[in-house]
Order: structure tokens, then C-alpha cells, then sequence
């Protein structure tokens, strides 16, 4: 039996270059976004499920695992992909902007991990998931930025 991948975040990036890797090794994939009415070229493959998620939203979340389910009959595999980055000026960053980040990085890869598990757990075999941290990017900017100041010499590296 193939295996089946769920993928958020596929509508560009990481996450339609995984789809379409996935779907060339012979895995059904369940490629998920929030607008899936616009995609155009992961839709043409046959063992691609292009289907709406939003990984703020519970409802959305089962829905496209109820409808990767009745494809395929399985999940073997979870990238966590959806996620976005922060730029600017720490300062000039509001407290909603960073809820609403956190909302989706840190709080919807939960809801969709949460989700997805019990299917997981299911399966004979080994299964795996992958998370890809977006946040990673917006702190990556926040230091080029800090270090072309002045005060460069002051930063460490970490």
C-alpha cells in the first residue's frame, strides 16, 4: 500500500516542492492551503489531493483530514509547514501582530499535530512528522538587520 504524507503549507515554497518530491516517489500526498481554488499545477497529479486547511481554524483542520482519509485511507507522515516570518523592527512589531503569528506558527502546527495523531497512531508501521519552524526566519532577519547597526560589534552569534 503507498504511503500517504500531509502537507500544510503547500500553496508555495518548501511545501509545493515536498508535495510534488513526495508524489514522485510514489506517495499519495495531501497538499493543504488556505486557498486551494488557486492552485493550478499540484492539482494536475494524480496522487496530489489539493484540499483548503487553516491551521487556526479546528473545523478546517478536520475537514482536510476527513478528505485525505476517504482518498487514501491513511496517513503515514506529517510536514508541518504552514507558518509565516515577521519583519521589521522589533519595536515597531505590535502585540497582536506577534499573537497572531504565534497563532499560526506555534498554536496551529499544535492543532494540526493534535489532529493528525490519532491516525498516526494507527498505522503498523513507523510514522513521522516533520515540522518546519517559520520562526526561525523572522529571528534570521531581526539579526542581519541588528548587526548592519553600530552596535554589530556587541552581537554574539549564537
Amino acid at each position: 500500500m503507498q504511503k500517504t504524507i500531509l502537507i500544510t503549507g503547500a500553496s508555495s515554497g518548501i511545501g509545493k516542492e515536498t508535495s510534488f518530491y513526495f508524489a514522485k516517489q510514489g506517495w499519495n500526498v495531501i497538499a493543504t492551503m488556505r486557498n486551494p481554488e488557486r492552485e493550478t499545477q499540484l492539482i494536475q497529479q494524480p496522487n496530489i489531493l489539493v484540499t483548503a486547511l487553516e491551521v487556526t481554524q479546528p473545523k478546517s483542520i478536520v475537514a482536510a483530514i476527513e478528505k485525505g482519509m476517504e482518498r487514501f485511507g491513511q496517513i503515514d507522515a506529517l510536514l508541518n509547514n504552514a507558518g509565516y516570518g515577521q519583519q521589521g523592527l522589533f519595536e515597531a512589531i505590535t502585540a497582536e501582530q506577534v499573537q497572531q503569528q504565534f497563532d499560526v506558527n506555534v498554536f496551529g502546527l499544535m492543532n494540526v499535530t493534535r489532529a493528525v495523531l490519532p491516525y498516526l497512531r494507527k498505522q503498523k508501521n513507523e510514522s513521522v512528522i516533520v515540522n518546519i519552524p517559520r520562526w526561525c526566519a523572522s529571528i534570521k532577519n531581526i539579526r542581519i538587520r541588528y548587526r548592519a547597526s553600530p552596535l554589530s560589534p556587541l552581537v554574539r552569534e549564537y
